[in-house]
């Protein structure tokens, strides 16, 4: 294991022993020791638009301030707590080296003023009037599988211990003498997103008359295209739905144009309207496609946006 996971490690261990005040506040008020700002490009993002985000950290205090080794060499948008609109968990790809425990140097001890010995950390120093520590990405589906169409929250937690030196003191980073244990975190953060499935919903306009004719022999129609890695085989064409409404029909079709296959699934105009709850004429609402892979291997979803109309 190398040292920098060591230490967290360390410092994990550390918040379980002394539990609970181990959250601290980093929404950049006087009071904090830390702060840590999270930031997007935007709110809303498209199929396979970019997503840009910006993590800064900096010292807060207007003085030097004594902190886990390794703190500022982490990638900070890779420490986020994100979840997915069915609130799920989304953990983060990582393809780091890993090391065996074992391999890892033991905390030293250190001797103090009055002889006696105490175990301290590493650390470094965060200057005060230093430049914030800027952590970015030009696109965090990267890193974070956002499979599914809705809106995700976003939240940095950065685990550290600080120390607030005393002149003269040889133990500075003394384990059991920090000034502060625990989690610094951002505000959190929503964005809305349509999904990592490539559709287009037809018509884009939806007559508000629709819902007046529950035997309109017209469809609204979803062409569904494969993800990467994935073909329309892989996808169960009984379990595709529009919002809550299931497909009356699917069928696999073939693009001469990209040379690609894709589905065609095809919903009840009346029950897709109906679908969007209360509409108003000239509004735009979000429609969502979701459904399963074939044979339990998991789930697919994408989205788009259609407007109301009048004729």
């Amino acid at each position: 294991m190398n040292k920098s996971l060591f230490c967290l490690l360390i410092i994990l261990g550390i918040i379980v022993l002394f539990g609970s005040n181990s959250l601290l506040r980093a929404n950049c008020q006087d009071q904090d020791i830390i702060c840590v700002d999270l930031s997007f490009d935007k709110g809303s993002y498209s199929y396979g638009e970019p997503i840009g985000v910006t993590v800064k950290v900096e010292n807060n205090t207007g003085r030097d301030v004594y902190i886990s080794k390794g703190f500022s060499a982490k990638t900070y948008y890779l420490q986020m707590r994100v979840i997915d609109p069915a609130g799920r968990l989304v953990l983060p790809k990582l393809d780091l080296p890993h090391d065996e425990f074992p391999d890892a140097p033991p905390l030293p001890f250190c001797v103090k003023n009055d002889g006696g010995f105490t175990r301290v950390a590493p650390y470094e120093v965060l200057q005060a009037g230093s430049p914030p520590i800027i952590s970015q990405t030009s696109d965090i589906r990267d890193y974070y599988p956002l499979k599914f169409p809705g809106d995700y929250s976003f939240q940095v937690q950065l685990s550290a211990m600080t120390w607030n030196p005393v002149q003269g003191d040889p133990c500075t980073s003394d384990i059991s003498n920090y000034e502060s244990l625990g989690v610094f975190k951002s505000e959190t953060k929503y964005i809305g997103t349509e999904g990592s499935t490539e559709l287009r919903i037809i018509p884009e306009y939806w007559k508000i008359a629709w819902k007046d004719y529950p035997y309109n022999l017209d469809y609204v129609v979803a062409t569904i295209w494969p993800e990467e890695g994935k073909t329309i085989d892989d996808y169960d064409r009984n379990n595709i739905y529009l919002n809550n409404v299931k497909a009356s029909k699917v069928t696999k079709k073939y693009s001469y144009m990209n040379g690609k296959y894709y589905l065609k699934a095809l919903f009840n105009r009346q029950a897709a309207i109906n679908s969007l709850g209360d509409v108003e004429v000239n509004s735009w609402y979000p429609v969502v496609i979701s459904g399963t892979m074939k044979g339990n291997s998991g789930f697919f979803g994408g989205g788009a946006k259609v407007k109301i109309i009048n004729q």
